[in-house]
C-alpha cells in the first residue's frame, strides 16, 4: 500500500513539474504604469491587453481599456493622481474584447473614438459564433461615439495626435495612434511577436492586407518606437522583420499549393493561432493574392 501511495505521489509531482504554469493560487499581474516618455505611459498587467495613456497640456487620452471594473478603477485613480487635467478621450484601436471590455467603466463624459469598421465589428459574433454582448441596450453609452474613415486629429494644446487607418490588417477597423512630435505609434494588435501573428479574417482581417498595412505605416509615419497590445516596445527593424516573415509564409504557401498539396495536407497538425493564420493565407493564395 505504501508503494502504491508513493507511485501516486511521484506521478502527481511529475505532472506539476511538467506544467509549471499550473498554480492553484495564480493571480492576475497588478496594474503597472511603464514610462515611455515624460507624458506617455504603457499600462501593463491586469486583465486584457496593454493600454497606453497620454497626458496632454489640456487633457488626457487613454488608448484601449482593460477587462474588468477593478482594473479600470485602478487605472482611472492612477491617471487622476498623475494629472489634474480631465480624461477627454478614449480610443479603441480595434474591436477585440481585451481592448474594449473596460469601456463599460469609463465615465460617460469621456468621448470614445474608433474607426467606423471597429464599431461595426463590435456587433459581429465572435469566432466561435457567440455574442460579444455589445447589442445590450445598457452598453450603448460605452460604444464609440465618434468614428472616422481614413484619419483624424486630436489636439491637446500645442501637441497633435493623429489617428490613422491604413487598410485591413489584424481586423478591418484597426487604428494607429501616432504622436508625430515624439515619433511614437500605438498599433493595437497589428504587430505580434513571431512566429505567429494573429489575423481575424472573420472580422475582415487579412494576412496580405497586414503586409500592405504595415508597409504603408512605415512609409508614411516618422516613427522610432512602436507600442502594441501584447509585446514590449519595438522599432522599425522588428516591424520590417514581421513583414518579411509574413511574405515568406505566402511564398511557402504558393509553393505548397503549386506542388499539389490539399488544404487538409497543409493544415495537418496545426492548432490555435497557427491554424487560423495558415487557413487565412491558404484562402488568399487560392484567390490569387
Amino acid at each position: 500500500m505504501q508503494s502504491f501511495d508513493k507511485k501516486i505521489f511521484v506521478l502527481i509531482l511529475a505532472i506539476i513539474l511538467h506544467f509549471p504554469a499550473i498554480h492553484l493560487f495564480a493571480q492576475t499581474p497588478k496594474i503597472n504604469f511603464s514610462k515611455v516618455t515624460d507624458n506617455i505611459y504603457e499600462i501593463i498587467g491586469g486583465k486584457g491587453a496593454r493600454s497606453t495613456v497620454f497626458f496632454g497640456e489640456t487633457g488626457t487620452l487613454l488608448i484601449d481599456t482593460k477587462g474588468d471594473e477593478q482594473d479600470m478603477r485602478s487605472i482611472l485613480d492612477r491617471i487622476g493622481a498623475m494629472s489634474d487635467k480631465p480624461l477627454l478621450f478614449l480610443v479603441n484601436t480595434h474591436s477585440d474584447g481585451d481592448h474594449n471590455d473596460g469601456n463599460l467603466f469609463i465615465p460617460e463624459s469621456v468621448t470614445i473614438i474608433s474607426h467606423e469598421n471597429c464599431r461595426s465589428e463590435l456587433f459581429m459574433p465572435r469566432r466561435d459564433g457567440g455574442s460579444t454582448g455589445w447589442e445590450a441596450p445598457e452598453r450603448k453609452p460605452f460604444l464609440p461615439e465618434v468614428c472616422y474613415r481614413d484619419s483624424m486629429s486630436l489636439y491637446f494644446g500645442s501637441e497633435r495626435v493623429e489617428l490613422r487607418h491604413f487598410g485591413v490588417g489584424h481586423t478591418s477597423g484597426d487604428t494607429v495612434v501616432y504622436f508625430p512630435e515624439q515619433k511614437i505609434a500605438v498599433l493595437g494588435d497589428q504587430y505580434f511577436e513571431l512566429p505567429t501573428p494573429y489575423i481575424h479574417d472573420y472580422k475582415g482581417g487579412s494576412p496580405s492586407g497586414n503586409i500592405v498595412n504595415l508597409g504603408r505605416m512605415l512609409a508614411e509615419l516618422d516613427v522610432i518606437t512602436f507600442l502594441s497590445g501584447h509585446t514590449e516596445p519595438v522599432g522599425r527593424k522588428e516591424i520590417l522583420f514581421c513583414i518579411g516573415a509574413m511574405k515568406s509564409r505566402f511564398e511557402k504557401m504558393r509553393e505548397s499549393v503549386v506542388a499539389g498539396n490539399t488544404f487538409e495536407d497543409i493544415i495537418k497538425g496545426k492548432e490555435g493561432r497557427e491554424l487560423t493564420l495558415t487557413t487565412a493565407i491558404y484562402h488568399e493564395v487560392k484567390a490569387g493574392k
